[in-house]
């Protein structure tokens, strides 16, 4: 687990591409992640140092990054970004942790790996609705896919 301290040394240097500039690969991630400032946010994915650098030049007050077979503290944050998604197996464990870690009316942002046929943005798409998401709204970022989601503020609180 990689958090706020642990990075931001790093991310005050501002050595490498800068993960705001519109050509960087993230900015399309970070325009659908929306107002973050002051917000806790969890990644869920590996290799993503200049994410978590981008979301703290942006205002979040702690990013957490989590690698596979980490679990999430449960509400622990507003949004969850799921960085990369090559396949439906990791899919199901990162929207369940996605969703273990956001309390009432969190947001998630699921990055999907090129799909030319569809079919798996599809099934995050369904992933997300199973696990209470609503307003899910996709975006195409070249060959990738960008998926959002918001759980509602009212319903039956989750059982961890």
């Amino acid at each position: 687990m990689i958090q706020q301290d642990a990075s931001a040394a790093l991310c005050a240097t501002g050595s490498g591409p800068q993960a705001d500039d519109p050509a960087s690969e993230d900015a399309a991630l970070l325009d659908c992640a929306g107002e973050v400032a002051g917000e806790h946010a969890v990644i869920l994915g590996s290799g993503t140092l200049e994410l978590m650098c981008a979301l703290l030049r942006r205002g979040t007050a702690a990013v957490t990054e989590l690698r596979r077979g980490e679990r999430p503290e449960p509400q622990a944050a507003e949004l969850a970004i799921i960085a990369n998604t090559f396949s439906a197996e990791d899919a199901i464990a990162a929207v369940a942790h996605a969703r273990r870690a956001l309390g009432p009316a969190g947001r998630v942002v699921v990055r999907v790996a090129a799909d030319a046929s569809g079919r798996l943005v599809r099934q995050v798409a369904r992933l997300l609705r199973q696990h209470g998401f609503s307003a899910i709204r996709l975006r195409r970022d070249g060959v990738r896919t960008l998926l959002t989601g918001q759980l509602p503020m009212f319903g039956p609180l989750p059982r961890f």
